[in-house]
């Protein structure tokens, strides 16, 4: 007769099995995670491996090897210099490092092993070029005299770099820690940034990207500043940030996405700007983030771009807005009409904003000319199931002026609804649908950038 397993025995076996299976569902390197531009953010984001509530949750990452160890006080530089073509990780025991930069190399981990303090910038860049923003942009412009070389590289970005559990100091005179230059497929995990530096002019990022940059993801991080945006990535494609926290009271706002026309090209060599060629920030989520502190000029988030998912948020003070999109035409397509469709401000818990969506028409030095064939359009807002103590709009459309909506034929951002407002609590009242919202058509207001927490003169370059 055979004989049964006992019972403890079959729980090891199982709870093994389970390891086993977690161990093997593992990403070897950061995985290649490009957006399903034919369907809309939240429905992408459903089978999100990142996904905390997908069915096909797997946040695990196997770092490459070989494997350097460092103690305090030695180069990570030359650790990278002396790694192999392939990559490899590098883990920092406890104690202090410096900053680092890492060219045209794929393949890269840094991890903390204990307590690590960084006292220096980490750059990425997927090529040589890359480092200096304006070179370059014209080196592989189709609009100037683009350069085979550089183009080339252009093409083939490098990817895979994580780096965990690594407590950034500023040293309360830098403003970026990361810089991240034509790269994809990034995690920063379970990292802290503090003692930054706030220069109260134009956007930068404490985290700061730029280029062409797909699958760039924080979570765990916790900022607390100070600085002009905790992170600002411009054009980013299937990016965000995943229950992080910010400070909010010591930054300009949390987290900026813009446009970056300068690299809106044709990738592919196709004849044509495809979708995912076009950068505008595209398939942005923020999950899960906490924001404290009061800012009463600030937001949470400020996007220009499409298909931008901000959900199951906490806001703990008082902001400005909540959310913010500005409308941007192309100077490198003058067929291609950027739309700014499908922003969804879901489930959120907020204490006060003065208004949840705050969508303008033009900003700053955006409002289209004359010449620029195609004005963009935006529009296609759903606001559902948020509940905010204090907020006297939930949507708020906006015409801002400036001297360019004076020239003849100047145009400000085509808008289409519908606008989905649907079950959101205000002040303890559920409105089922709509309320308290200024709809499309009736209206347009105008006011200075100021009044909206906007600065005319640092919101322009590179990203705009």
């Amino acid at each position: 007769m055979r004989q049964g397993v006992p019972r403890e025995s079959a729980i090891a076996s199982a709870m093994l099995a389970s390891l086993v299976a977690v161990a093997t569902a593992a990403h070897q390197g950061v995985p290649r995670i490009d957006p399903d531009y034919t369907v809309e953010v939240d429905q992408w984001w459903t089978t999100h491996p990142f996904n905390p509530e997908s069915p096909k949750y797997d946040p695990l990452i196997v770092s490459p090897e070989p494997v350097v160890r460092l103690a305090s006080g030695q180069s990570i530089q030359d650790a990278i210099d002396k790694l192999p073509e392939g990559g490899g990780t590098i883990r920092l025991g406890p104690g202090a490092y410096g900053g680092f930069q890492l060219i045209a190399r794929s393949n890269v981990h840094i991890i903390a092993d204990g307590k690590v303090v960084v006292k220096g910038a980490f750059r990425y860049a997927g090529n040589r070029w890359a480092v200096d923003y304006g070179s370059y942009d014209r080196a592989v412009s189709r609009r100037g005299n683009r350069i085979k070389e550089v183009w080339e590289a252009h093409k083939r970005p490098t990817r895979n770099y994580y780096i965990k559990g690594i407590t950034f100091d500023g040293g309360g005179t830098r403003t970026t820690a990361i810089v991240l230059q034509r790269v994809y497929d990034v995690v920063i995990d379970d990292c802290v940034f503090e003692n930054f530096h706030n220069p109260k002019a134009h956007h930068p990022g404490t985290i700061l990207g730029h280029e062409g940059l797909n699958n760039v993801w924080c979570r765990n991080c916790t900022f607390r500043g100070a600085g002009v945006f905790a992170s600002y990535l411009d054009g980013a494609h299937g990016s965000g940030m995943i229950n992080c926290t910010v400070e909010i009271d010591r930054y300009n706002g949390g987290f900026l996405y813009l446009t970056n026309d300068d690299f809106t090209e044709d990738i592919n060599e196709n004849g044509r700007t495809d979708r995912e060629e076009e950068r505008t920030a595209k398939y942005i989520v923020v999950y899960g983030c906490t924001y404290n502190g009061d800012n009463r000029g600030g937001c949470a988030l400020q996007v220009t771009g499409e298909n931008v998912l901000f959900v199951k948020n906490k806001v703990n003070g008082t902001l400005r807005y909540l959310v913010g999109s500005d409308p941007r035409w192309t100077d490198s397509d003058p067929e291609i009409c950027y739309r700014f469709y499908g922003f969804k401000v879901i489930s959120n818990t907020v204490k006060a904003v003065t208004d949840a969506v705050l969508l303008s028409r033009n900003l700053a030095l955006i409002s289209c000319p004359p010449h620029i064939k195609m004005a963009p359009r935006m529009g296609k807002a759903t606001i559902q199931g948020n509940t905010l103590e204090s907020c006297p709009r939930l949507l708020k459309e906006i015409t801002l002026p400036h001297p360019d909506m004076r020239k003849e034929g100047a145009r400000t951002a085509e808008f289409d609804g519908p606008n989905v407002l649907r079950d959101n609590t205000v002040a303890g009242r559920r409105i089922a649908e709509g309320d308290i919202v200024a709809l499309p058509g009736r209206d347009w207001e105008a006011a200075p950038p100021a009044s909206q927490g906007c600065d005319a003169v640092a919101h322009i370059a590179p990203g705009r």
